[in-house]
């Protein structure tokens, strides 16, 4: 047994050597590196809020074996970083550790980048802001938004007091009403105020979208003006002018459609004497279809008797 440790000495130490030599040589090559980006979010005291941080993603290169970094592909990588109770509002430069990383236990991090990240950090305060609903696009022809509400109105959201100070309601995410020709109710999300959560409550309302139809005005040219007496025995009755312009108004749609011959204008003659007289024009007009005006609105009226 003594000769083992004492001939051929150099020969088994070299041979050792050798052996560890090889076995980092194996190691090594059986060893992956593996770059990527990971999410990094700070979690802040009870009594802060984050305004902002320079970096909220990580560029961290992961070690270990191709087994081990294949399972990274299905591994939900993210960092998270605790920030202790004892911080102070203001601006924090935190320094991101290898222990805030998700990941599997026998894969490594050997490096971080940015190690370090800068944090702005401001009093937490609770506030209601209203809700305001926006919509973009154009209903449909002839169509037009009414009204716009949403449910509830009012929302209450946690965040840093600089923020909020200011803020007087959240809009939604904006809703198309293109080509749309009835009401409607869709639940939305609301706009992000910030990378965090600041909602105490859901953060997705329901907003309803009332609509109807657009109304337009139209003017008709050189329409005759009818007389309506209640005589049995017409007088003779000289109308100045016969023809007059009138504008209506009513659903875009009707009006678009409508033509000179559906409207009646007339002047009402019942119990007038002889003479000259300055009568209104009136009109019979189509549902839904009302007489803005005449031009003129007045016509002279000659009665001559019977």
């Amino acid at each position: 047994m003594k000769d083992f440790f004492t001939k051929n000495i150099w020969t088994k130490v070299f041979s050792v050597i050798f052996a560890v030599i090889v076995w980092s040589y194996v190691a090594e090559m059986r060893s992956v590196k593996y770059v990527a980006k990971i999410p990094l979010r700070f979690v802040p005291p009870a009594n802060l809020a984050i305004i902002d941080t320079s970096a909220d993603v990580l560029r961290v290169t992961f070690s270990g074996t191709s087994e081990e970094i294949q399972s990274l592909e299905n591994y939900d990588l993210e960092a998270i970083h605790q920030i202790p109770d004892s911080q102070p509002k203001g601006r924090a430069y935190i320094k991101v550790a290898k222990s805030d990383i998700n990941k599997p236990k026998k894969v490594s991090v050997i490096n971080i980048e940015p190690k370090i990240v800068d944090v702005a950090l401001d009093e937490q305060i609770e506030k209601k802001l209203k809700v305001r609903p926006v919509w973009i696009g154009q209903p449909a022809y002839g169509y037009e938004v009414a009204d716009v509400s949403a449910t509830p109105k009012e929302i209450s959201v946690l965040g840093p007091e600089k923020l909020l100070s200011s803020k007087r309601y959240l809009e939604t995410l904006p809703i198309d009403v293109t080509g749309r020709d009835k009401s409607f109710a869709v639940r939305v999300p609301l706009e992000s105020l910030t990378k965090d959560d600041l909602y105490k409550g859901e953060k997705v309302v329901v907003v309803s979208i009332e609509l109807k139809e657009a109304l337009a005005q139209r003017r008709f040219e050189q329409l005759p003006v009818n007389i309506l007496t209640s005589s049995a025995k017409s007088p003779s009755i000289k109308i100045d002018p016969m023809n007059v312009a009138a504008v209506v108004s009513g659903p875009k749609n009707a009006l678009d459609k409508m033509g000179p011959q559906e409207i009646s204008l007339f002047i009402e003659i019942l119990d007038k004497k002889k003479g000259v007289h300055e009568l209104p024009v009136k009109a019979n007009l189509p549902k839904s279809i009302f007489l803005e005006h005449t031009e003129p609105e007045m016509v002279e009226v000659t009665i001559n008797g019977h």
